[in-house]
């Protein structure tokens, strides 16, 4: 149907269960309705904020005002788009899609980041291995923008956990779910890139769980279905040292005779 008014259009696509996204061309009406994304399921949900959580005593450590995020995830309803970090409140957000393409704030490639050598002091790629099957394309590109001594975090789903079939079934169904990807091709990835790994551990509920980690015991939570990895930009910087001044050395008289030769030199008559 043809709306000429914006107040028809949002009535209708309300209606329906639809957003409005508003663009402005030249020759054609500047309303597009386009359908509502689908609401994340609650499991998957506190997954992510047991995630975001393990992330935070990283990343306050972390010394810098500005960070980059990379996410693969669409934000579950009264989630926090980015950690909230005393000092560290500068984030950037770029949501990547299917092969490896950056969207948000700005539009770019996965191999190309608009931004210039060490301008982040913390990266975190939250989640890209099910939209980029080479991580060592985004890996080599978050190095090069992390700063010196800068922190950068991977959060993936483990291989090796009980919510395989449950995201098998959720794909199956064409739902947003994450993929999943070995912690061994992501350490490989960041250690090629120069970058030193100063660990691995998994991270959210074991199997599918609306609570997360909310009331299970600790020994449980080493078999989380997701694994964070923190890795560092270590660049050897040379210790400037003050020149001093050579002091003169005397001259050093050498004898013929050998070190105590004179005491049994025998004078003859």
């Amino acid at each position: 149907p043809m709306f000429h008014d914006a107040t028809h259009v949002a009535v209708a696509a309300s209606r329906f269960g639809m957003t409005i996204t508003m663009q402005v061309f030249d020759d054609c009406p500047p309303l597009i309705a386009y359908p509502a994304n689908t609401s994340i399921h609650p499991a998957l949900a506190a997954l992510l904020a047991d995630a975001q959580r393990e992330c935070l005593p990283a990343l306050a450590r972390v010394t810098g005002t500005h960070a980059l995020m990379l996410d693969a995830m669409e934000l579950p309803a009264g989630g926090e788009a980015t950690p909230q970090i005393a000092g560290l409140g500068r984030w950037t957000r770029l949501r990547v899609g299917a092969g490896g393409r950056l969207s948000g704030l700005l539009h770019a490639e996965a191999e190309a980041l608009p931004f210039v050598d060490g301008s982040f002091s913390a990266v975190l790629i939250r989640f890209a291995a099910g939209c980029d099957p080479m991580p060592g394309r985004l890996a080599g590109e978050a190095a090069r923008v992390l700063a010196p001594h800068g922190l950068l975090l991977v959060v993936e789903m483990h291989p090796r956990s009980l919510w395989r079939p449950w995201l098998r079934a959720r794909q199956r169904r064409k739902d947003a779910v994450p993929g999943v990807a070995a912690p061994a091709h992501w350490r490989r990835s960041l250690r090629a890139c120069g970058l030193t790994i100063r660990g691995t551990r998994r991270c959210g509920a074991p199997w599918p769980r609306a609570r997360g980690v909310q009331g299970l015991p600790a020994w449980v939570r080493g078999y989380g279905g997701a694994y964070l990895i923190e890795a560092c930009k270590r660049d050897h910087a040379g210790v400037v040292q003050r020149l001093q001044p050579l002091r003169p050395r005397g001259a050093v008289e050498h004898s013929p005779w050998a070190s105590g030769a004179h005491r049994t030199r025998v004078i003859g008559g």
